[in-house]
């Protein structure tokens, strides 16, 4: 029973690789470049399409009222 729950949790990913390349140790502090290299771009990228989408809403918002 316990073989079988260890299979299921290894699958689901909630345990460490230990084969990653960088393995980040808990008690040191995250670097930027360990971040933006695994997913921090993705965060990023996704901060700036909110930014210029919400830039585009408010700009039609305001054209919108000149229309007024």
């Amino acid at each position: 029973m316990f073989y079988q729950n260890q299979k299921l949790i290894v699958h689901s990913g909630f345990m460490n690789d230990t084969h990653a390349e960088s393995v980040q140790v808990s008690g040191e502090p995250m670097t930027f470049g360990y971040w933006f290299w695994h997913g921090g771009f993705l965060v990023f990228i996704s901060y700036v399409i909110i930014i210029c989408g919400t830039g585009v809403f408010i700009k039609h918002l305001f054209s919108l009222l000149k229309k007024t």
